[in-house]
């Protein structure tokens, strides 16, 4: 009956030698070129939006960035990016170029230098803080140039003219565009440090009141990010992280900034010495710990695996603790390659 149904069995069928071997070569660059692009990719673009992630109707006036959103098609580059990274030097060493984790033993991870070559044509920023204020906290950040707010609830008088208000945030006439200031201080103090506000060459200069300090003055967004990448397994912080990568990077820090004031960030205490803060949806991956190793540079680990909770922010700690800083000499012997992006994250 078998055979009447189905038919009598195919006779099975041997390949010849040189057929299999071809088979088996191709099987082998297939896996190769998976792991590549797998080494390739990273947490820099979030799977998902979570809660916290600002959009349209979290920045107040139209916005200057889209963190958390998928950055465009890079193009690889030959060269480093033209604009260098690199803190003032200090009594400890020479200026910090890149960071990376430095523990005795641990496998060097892949560099990668991201270049965003319009930033230095974009909006500027100037990081004003309170003289005890810190990264994200007891301050504020002057964007100029910025559209007018669309629907201002209310006005404030700033330096002779009507500043539109909202929440943390003014926007106001300066030269022929608009400025805008946001932070957590009293709008009061939004308002003193706008007045102490003037612009030259197209850029934001503020001559910080009593009692405040300015930071940092530079593009918005960072026109070089430096990163080292590492997996999880090979930090051995897969059982608080997942199965997934953690990106170690320096970049410089007004749009990132601008940014925390609209987020929800998390105190970390502190890395290297310097205050801390937890956060999600700013940089990609599931979230990220960052910090200032030098004036006016963020340093930050992000990862890219287990859902964000206690143990992961923990992980975080750890792993920043860890991470030394890279002179220039240092950062260009690692094994790196570079990118063009058109809009890089804050």
């Amino acid at each position: 009956m078998d055979v009447i149904e189905n038919g009598p069995p195919e006779p099975r069928w041997t390949p010849p030698g040189w057929l299999a071997t071809i088979a088996v070569t191709l099987v082998a660059a297939v896996i190769v070129a998976g792991f590549l692009g797998l080494r390739g990719s990273g947490p820099d673009t979030p799977a998902a939006a979570g809660p916290d992630a600002p959009g349209a109707a979290a920045s107040p006036g139209p916005a200057t960035a889209s963190p958390g959103t998928a950055a465009p098609a890079a193009t690889p580059r030959a060269v480093p990016c033209p604009v260098d990274l690199a803190g003032p030097a200090t009594t400890a060493g020479p200026p910090v170029a890149a960071l990376a984790i430095g523990d005795p033993g641990t496998p060097p991870g892949h560099g990668l230098e991201r270049c965003d070559l319009d930033a230095q044509d974009g909006p500027w920023t100037a990081v004003v803080r309170r003289t005890s204020g810190v990264l994200g906290r007891g301050g504020a950040v002057v964007t100029y140039p910025v559209d007018r707010a669309p629907t201002p609830a209310r006005t404030v008088p700033v330096g002779g003219v009507d500043a539109d208000a909202g929440p943390g945030w003014l926007v106001w006439p300066l030269g022929d565009r608009h400025a805008r200031i946001r932070g957590d201080l009293p709008e009061a103090d939004l308002a003193r440090i706008a007045a102490a506000t003037t612009a030259a060459g197209g850029r934001p200069v503020v001559t910080a009141p009593a009692g405040f300090r300015v930071v940092h003055t530079g593009p918005y967004a960072s026109p070089t990010v430096r990163q080292v990448r590492y997996g999880t397994v090979t930090l051995d912080e897969q059982a608080a992280l997942g199965s997934g990568l953690v990106v170690v990077g320096l970049r410089t820090g007004g749009g990132l900034e601008d940014q925390m004031y609209v987020t929800n960030t998390v105190d970390a205490g502190l890395v290297a010495g310097r205050p801390a803060r937890v956060f999600t949806g700013l940089l990609g991956g599931n979230a990220a710990i960052a910090w200032e190793p030098a004036p006016g540079l963020v340093g930050y680990v992000l990862y890219s695996g287990a859902k964000w909770h206690d143990a992961a922010t923990a992980a975080l700690r750890r792993l920043a603790e860890r991470t030394v800083p890279l002179d220039r000499d240092a950062w260009r012997s690692t094994e790196q390659s570079a990118l063009d992006a058109d809009d890089l994250t804050p």
